[in-house]
């Protein structure tokens, strides 16, 4: 029964839009006793989303930050955040609303991800936004204030080197956000990039749409520790994959390691043979310099699948010959090379 308090000397309610405008002298305490003070303030009855664009004053226990603007669009008990990236999830999430006529509302919010990701990204965060940060979890997320605006943070990122994601909830504000971090990561050698193949490979990263899609499960790409069958939570699926676990799988991701010279990397499927048979196909290869040769990952049938299988790859360049390896393999002989 946690709640939140807000004062103002006078207010104007609209009707036909279901905002509140909440004038002068508005205070509003949280249950953790913080406080943003400001002189105007627009609260939507419906989204329940406060927001303005005027000066705010906002104390937490720590610290006291003063910015212009604020908004709340943050994540309640009955509001959640799917990062979508590549993949359908939002016909899928839509689906599942309209399948089972739930009483939800589904929007694309103005919301741009940025990631701040290596060795150093820690210390850069912690430069911009506090020591506290330190102890968000892989793959947990918490707010951060940001002059006046209080942003998501997740411990995630494409890349192996670890980081975090900042979801920026306004656009705005993208600038002054972009122009902090620069100024910060200056002593860091910050640098703009962009997801890298070759890493991407090296540290067992897969890319929805070509190393697995909709007609193949975690238990075949070897995500089964993300999910739990023998908890009593249940959720869509859980039955066809409690099977699949019973009968076996019929096929399986693996690493793959490709001999000859250097491949470019793959823009379509390549098919992996076996004593002249097909028994799968390469999803994903480029040359790693740090490992010095051609990987990638290779979906195969089950009955073959076995790290150390050697087989045959019908490249581009023509037939090449390959081994199989578990995936994890690529980035422990990599870093043992460095």
């Amino acid at each position: 029964n946690k709640k939140s308090t807000v004062l103002a000397d006078y207010a104007i309610v609209y009707t036909e839009s279901n905002l509140i405008d909440l004038q002068d002298n508005v205070v509003i305490t949280t249950s953790d006793s913080s406080v943003l003070k400001t002189s105007q303030l627009y609260y939507d009855q419906k989204k329940e989303w406060l927001y303005t664009n005027e000066s705010v004053s906002f104390q937490t226990k720590q610290d006291i930050i003063n910015g212009n603007g604020f908004d709340s669009n943050s994540l309640a008990d009955d509001k959640y955040w799917f990062s979508i990236a590549g993949s359908d999830l939002l016909l899928w999430v839509q689906g599942i609303a309209l399948g089972l006529d739930l009483n939800v509302e589904i929007c694309e919010p103005d919301v741009s991800p940025l990631a701040i990701q290596g060795p150093m990204a820690e210390d850069l965060m912690v430069d911009v936004f506090g020591t506290e940060i330190r102890n968000v979890k892989f793959f947990h997320f918490k707010e951060f204030p940001f002059n006046g605006r209080m942003l998501n943070i997740a411990r995630s990122g494409w890349s192996k080197q670890g980081g975090f994601e900042i979801y920026l909830n306004d656009s705005q504000l993208g600038p002054e956000l972009w122009d902090t971090i620069w100024e910060k990561g200056e002593k860091y050698n910050i640098r703009p990039g962009c997801p890298n193949l070759i890493e991407r490979i090296e540290a067992g990263l897969l890319s929805y749409g070509n190393d697995m899609n909709r007609e193949d499960s975690p238990l075949e790409i070897g995500l089964e520790k993300y999910i739990s069958l023998d908890s009593n939570v249940e959720f869509i699926g859980k039955k066809a994959l409690l099977k699949q676990r019973k009968d076996g799988i019929k096929k399986r991701l693996l690493g793959i390691e490709i001999d000859g010279s250097e491949m470019p990397p793959l823009s379509m499927p390549e098919e992996v043979f076996k004593d002249g048979k097909k028994i799968g196909i390469v999803t994903s290869a480029v040359f790693s310099p740090d490992y010095n040769g051609n990987i990638g990952f290779a979906m195969i049938e089950a009955s073959n699948a076995t790290a150390g299988t050697e087989v045959s790859v019908d490249s581009k360049a023509g037939i090449r010959k390959g081994k199989l390896c578990e995936i994890g393999d690529f980035w422990s002989q990599v870093q043992s090379k460095n």
